[in-house]
């Protein structure tokens, strides 16, 4: 899903009427997804429970106490879509490497990819020979191809377990 929220409104019975990047809005009710406990136990009181906002750097909703939700788990109960398991979906990353690092004498390099598909940065670990790979990709300006396990992290995007780096002519 990978969809960040971009407003939410507080409405009547511990509801929420949320709308996400790609358009997708609707409705979920709290009451039925959590308990009033722990660090959601604050929500129970109504004014805290409506000073819900949008927190950009998440891509979700949170509360002054710092309790938040995920967004998946928040797209899939507006969209009634199950919440995909990312760790075994294969994603494909295609496009610019805009950003190259690699600490001296490090194993790994990072690159960054501004993604064609998924229409956002991509961040990538790369072992030596591939991240040679990509570092002459980036000099030819050519686009790159990989796949690997798109993650979340906050608002960042990683392809963790990347493999099968290809320059595209």
């Amino acid at each position: 899903m990978l969809q960040d929220v971009l407003t939410v409104k507080p409405l009547t019975d511990y509801k929420l009427h949320l709308l996400f990047e790609d358009g997708m809005e609707g409705v979920v009710d709290l009451s039925k997804m959590i308990e009033f406990t722990g660090v959601f136990a604050p929500l129970k009181d109504r004014s805290f429970f409506e000073g819900v906002y949008v927190n950009p750097e998440l891509g979700t909703i949170q509360w002054a106490n710092d309790a938040d939700l995920d967004p998946d788990v928040l797209y899939a109960a507006v969209s009634g879509q199950a919440i995909p398991d990312f760790d075994r979906m294969v994603s494909t990353v295609e496009g610019d490497v805009i950003k190259l690092y690699r600490p001296r004498n490090a194993r790994l390099g990072k690159i960054t990819v501004q993604d064609s598909i998924a229409k956002r940065q991509v961040q990538i670990d790369l072992p030596e020979s591939e991240y040679e790979i990509a570092t002459y990709a980036h000099q030819q300006k050519k686009l790159i191809i990989c796949y690997g396990n798109l993650i979340k992290k906050s608002r960042l995007l990683k392809l963790e377990n990347p493999h099968s780096l290809a320059i595209l002519d």
